[in-house]
C-alpha cells in the first residue's frame, strides 16, 4: 500500500511540475489543459489519481487534467496516438518500452524538471524508476 502511494505521488510530482513549467512566464492565466494516459492495474489506484487530481485542480484552477484509462492494448493505443500526431501531454512509460520509444522520438528529456532546488529528489523515490536510456 505504501509503496503504491508513493508511485502514485511522485508520478503526480513529476505531472506537476510539467504542468508548471508550461505556465512558467505567462503574465495572464489562462486554462491549461493536460491529457495523460495510463494503464489501469487496479480500480483503487484509478480513485487515488482522481482524488489527487481533483485536489490539485482545486489548487489551481488554471489546470485542467484528464487522464485516460486503459485497461488492455496500452502500448498500441499509446503508438497509434503517437502516429496520428495527438499523443498525450503526459504518459507513464514502462521500462521495456523505454529504448524504442525514445529511439523513435516519443520521449522527451525531462531532467530539467526533476533536477535542480524545486526538483524531485530521487532517494524519495524508487531506485529503478530512474532508469537512464543511453542511446
Amino acid at each position: 500500500m505504501k509503496l503504491r502511494r508513493k508511485r502514485v505521488l511522485v508520478s503526480l510530482v513529476i505531472m506537476g511540475i510539467f504542468i508548471l513549467s508550461l505556465g512558467a512566464g505567462c503574465a495572464i492565466a489562462k486554462k491549461v489543459k493536460i491529457s495523460a494516459m495510463r494503464w489501469l492495474s487496479w480500480p483503487e489506484e484509478r480513485l487515488d489519481y482522481d482524488k489527487w487530481i481533483k485536489d490539485y485542480e482545486a489548487n489551481h484552477p488554471n489546470v485542467e487534467i484528464k487522464i485516460e484509462w486503459l485497461t488492455t492494448g496500452y502500448s498500441e493505443k499509446l503508438m497509434s496516438r503517437f502516429a496520428a500526431g495527438n499523443a498525450p501531454d503526459f504518459t507513464f512509460v514502462y521500462h521495456v518500452y523505454l529504448p524504442e520509444w525514445a529511439e523513435q522520438g516519443m520521449l522527451a528529456p525531462i531532467d530539467k524538471y526533476i533536477s535542480g532546488p524545486n526538483g524531485i529528489d530521487v532517494k524519495d523515490t524508487y531506485k529503478n524508476m530512474w532508469l537512464k536510456y543511453k542511446g
